[in-house]
Order: structure tokens, then sequence, then C-alpha cells
């Protein structure tokens, strides 16, 4: 195995290996990563290179490479780190996800946002890991290739049952597992009985190899229904979002496109469709008059732009912040009408109520002060809408009040595309920080505690306050 440390600091990895590579290759940059597989960390006793010296190595080759180009390496597994190493938030993704019995990736740790991947089986077996039981996995497609790279047998099974679930269950988030069900946000749940199984609400989206999943990363409406025996006037109910849909188009899956199968296949009672499928068949299911192939120019539902952060100000908002509405954590919120806030995932908690330092956010409607924040160990949403069309100020605060060692990482996210706008790395906010946006329109802040086996004191990610100005 190569040297990762003496390719680093010798400079040969700029000069001769990645600069060359995406001159010769300028596409690379567009693609926004970039795959170098069976990638080890390897010691050296003869340079006196340790495996923890070629891990960091490996951390700025990744870290040089998204900075210049903006492209993010992943890799083939986590393996053979030494003790305490890993590399979230450097590889976004792994090739195999789940191979190793001994230190798994944890879901309610680590989002797949964070880290994801495919093949979530124990490495040489055919046994799922937990999250490929629970929060899924995508599909690498890699035997289906191999066996015929022209036909590509098996391949619409593999994506029905592994990459649209996976994609589905990723676009919510994580609340809770308590080892036998996953909860997600808007009702959404997992279970493993043998199978994976998915429900929404009172509505069953999967069923081991027969799914029924709306296609979450296209503009418009749209169900991908698969079915791997096939079945005979199975009824399954569109989503709540198809209200009004009184007729639905159906177009089969083909490795050449999408080929028409039904048009105006009536949609009866309370959303309820019936289909019949033949083994192995794939159908997309659209409004009657879509065209699913057309390409539909996704509208942002808001813009944003960041300013900075105040450390300095503290708890002592009154004057400084929120003269267009506030929320306080554990006392009062105030919101101008038009102004829409909504919190998905977390709990408020209380650290003290009567607080004295200065970090402490003022009371609204006393001289008193309230030490607060609403948290969850992995992650939580705040949904932010102006209905004004109008650009405003929005600062949110934010307390480690018992001095735990927090990590955040602060998304600013389009809440129809699901496309990131804007990210902050939030460490050391012990004092008080608060992080202010100029914002337009419907935008999503996601607040992720960052847990890594580097770093595993964070205990939650949590923030204090809302403020709205002008």
């Amino acid at each position: 195995r190569a040297s990762n440390y003496r390719n680093w600091y010798q400079g040969t990895f700029r000069t001769e290996q990645i600069d060359p590579l995406f001159k010769m290759i300028p596409e690379l940059v567009i693609s926004g990563s970039l795959h170098p597989d069976a990638w080890y960390n390897t010691d050296n006793p003869y340079y006196q290179v340790n495996a923890y010296e070629d891990c960091k190595a490996m951390r700025e080759m990744t870290v040089y490479v998204r900075r210049k180009y903006n492209v993010d390496l992943t890799t083939e597994f986590d393996l053979g780190r030494p003790e305490g190493v890993d590399f979230t938030l450097y590889h976004p993704m792994i090739w195999h996800q789940g191979w190793n019995r001994k230190t798994p990736v944890d879901p309610m740790k680590i989002p797949s946002y964070f880290m994801t991947g495919g093949d979530a089986f124990f490495w040489g077996s055919e046994e799922l890991s937990v999250i490929g039981k629970f929060f899924g996995h995508s599909a690498t497609l890699e035997a289906e290739i191999n066996r015929d790279h022209a036909d590509i047998p098996g391949g619409l099974k593999s994506f029905a049952t592994r990459t649209l679930p996976w994609y589905f269950l990723n676009r919510h988030l994580r609340l809770t597992f308590n080892g036998d069900t996953a909860f997600y946000s808007v009702g959404v749940i997992t279970l493993y009985q043998g199978i994976m199984v998915i429900k929404s609400g009172d509505d069953l989206l999967m069923y081991g190899k027969d799914v029924f999943i709306p296609a979450l990363w296209k503009p418009g409406r749209e169900i991908i229904a698969y079915s791997g025996k096939g079945y005979r006037d199975h009824m399954w109910k569109l989503p709540e979002d198809w209200s009004g849909v009184n007729r639905v188009d159906l177009y089969e899956i083909r490795l050449e496109g999408l080929k028409p199968l039904q048009s105006g296949l009536k949609v009866s009672g309370d959303r309820w469709i019936k289909l019949t499928l033949a083994a192995d068949q794939g159908i997309t299911i659209v409004p009657a008059g879509t065209m699913p192939d057309e390409h539909v120019q996704s509208i942002p539902s808001g813009s944003v732009q960041f300013i900075g952060s105040d450390l300095h100000t503290k708890g002592n908002w009154k004057g400084n912040y929120g003269a267009k509405g506030f929320i306080i954590i554990g006392d009062e919120q105030n919101l101008e009408q038009g102004t829409k806030i909504r919190f998905i995932n977390g709990e408020d908690h209380i650290w003290e109520k009567e607080a004295r330092n200065i970090q402490a956010l003022q009371r609204a409607s006393n001289d008193s002060r309230i030490a607060a924040g609403r948290s969850h160990g992995l992650h939580e949403i705040v949904e932010l809408e102006f209905e004004d069309g109008r650009e405003h100020m929005v600062s949110l605060y934010f307390l480690d009040w018992d001095r735990s060692g927090r990590w955040a990482v602060v998304d600013v996210i389009d809440t129809k595309s699901r496309k990131l706008l804007h990210s902050f790395n939030l460490t050391g906010f012990k004092q008080g920080e608060y992080l202010k946006y100029r914002v337009r329109g419907k935008i999503a802040f996601r607040i992720t505690n960052v847990w890594t086996q580097r770093y595993q004191d964070s205990p939650d990610a949590v923030f204090s306050g809302i403020f709205i100005d002008e």
C-alpha cells in the first residue's frame, strides 16, 4: 500500500495526481464527486509513520480537493482505521456502509447527509445491518452491471427496492429508534419483519419487494410502484398532496425509457387506486396529463444570504435583535402576521428558569433571564416562511449553557428542492453566538449534532432563540 502521509506531505498528491487529473478530465468538477476505490490508511515503520498520521494525511487530501475543486472524495469502506478515528464529515459516502460488525455506523448519531452509502450487509455475508433494515441503503448496481452491462438484469429491482426507499427515508428527519421500529418526521415509520416495511401513517408504502413510494427528487408529483412477484387488483393509497387528483396516467419503466401504459386510471374514494403488476415490473404514476420525463425547472422556495456571526451581544437581545418578532425558547414568542415558523423534531429544555449569567437570553416581559434551548440528539429543523415577498434579517441564537462541548452543523435548505443553500460549522459557543442571515420566502434551518469516533462529547443539537428584523 502507498503511504498517504508521504504522498501528501511530499506534494506528489497535488502535483502528480489530483491536479493533473482534473486538468485532464475537467468534467470531474461538474460531477461533484470522485471515488478513490480501496483507499486505505497504512503505517510505515521504515519512515516512522503511524496509522493516525496516515489518516490525518487522508483528511488533508480530502479537504484539499473539496476546497480547490468543490468535489467530495468518497471511498470503499471505513476499513482498518485506528481506534477513535473515522471520516465522518470528510467522506460523505462509502461504497459498503454496513460491513463492520464490531463498530457499525450508528444511524441515530450520524445522519445520512453526513455519511451514507450502499451495501449495508455485514462483510462477507447476506445479513443486513441495522442501517439496511430500518434506514435504507442505496443500490451500487455493481453485480448487475458486471453480469450484463447492456441489459443490467436485476437493475430495476435493486433501484426500486433499495435506492427508492433509501432516498425517500433520507428526505425525512430521524426521530427515534427503539430497535424494532424507526420513527421519522411526518409520521413515517420503518419495521423489519424478515422484510423491510415502510408506512406513512396507516398507509403502506413498502412491503418487501412491493413498493409504492413517491419519487421525491422529481419537482412534480410522481410515484414509483414495483413488484417482485407481481399482483392483481392491489389497492394503494395516494399521498395527501394528491387530493383533488381524479385520474392518473401510468408509464412502464423500461431500460430504454418510459413507455405509456394506461391513461386516465380512475382514482376512487379517498385517494385509492387499483394496480395490477407483473413480476419484476415497475411503473411511474403521475396526475393525468402530466409528462413524467419532461424537464421542469423547480422554482426555489426562498433565498438566503449569510451575514455573519455575533459573539458580543450574548443574551442581551433587547434593542439589538427581534424588532419584528422573536421566539425565546422556554419563554415567549411574538411574530408578525405573515411570518410563519414551524419546528420539526426536538423538544424544549430549560437549564435554569432564573439565570443570572449574561449568556442566558433576556425574558421578553421582564428583566430576568432564562437559560433554555430546543434540542434533539441527532437533528432538528426550523421551517421559516415570510409571506410578504420581502427580505428580512433572521438571527438564531446558540448557547452551550452547560459547557458540554457542543458541536453543530447549521444548514440552510430550500424546502422544495432540498438544495443546500448555506452551511456553517458551529463550535465553541459556550459564551453564546448569533448566526445572522438575510432571508426571503421559505427556507429551513437544519441543525445537526456532530458525533464522530474522534469527538463524542457533543450531546445534542440545540438553539435558544430566533429573532426577526428588517
